[in-house]
């Protein structure tokens, strides 16, 4: 489902107005306004289009909202291929997680 909240804040990044926004899109901008208060969706189209516009991932716009540390370890599951994820151990202990993605390390570090 879509973050209304990250939708509001990447349409106020660009200083664009519901009925900018919706017009670029194509959309009303009730259709902005209840995507922001999280009454209604985007179909998937939609919001890939979207965030074409805004030239950010998908993922920028969505709620994660993952229900227990297992759904938790399923993303990374999931995304360990992508990110060559592993897990990083210092005298046996394990300490942190570390990727051979350059962006995702630096986040880590900036994270930290």
């Amino acid at each position: 489902m879509i973050s209304g909240e990250k939708l509001k804040k990447l349409r106020l990044m660009r200083n664009l107005t519901q009925k900018e926004l919706a017009i670029k899109y194509g959309l009303t901008d009730a259709a902005i306004r209840n995507y922001e208060l999280e009454n209604r969706s985007p179909s998937k189209e939609q919001l890939q289009k979207i965030s074409e516009k805004f030239d950010c991932d998908i993922s920028a716009l969505i709620n994660h909202e993952p229900n227990s540390i297992f759904e938790i370890m399923h993303i990374i599951f999931d995304y360990e291929k992508d990110m060559k994820f592993r897990p990083s151990a210092d005298t046996g202990e394990i300490t942190g997680l570390l990727s051979n993605d350059v962006d995702f390390n630096n986040f880590l570090i900036e994270w930290n």
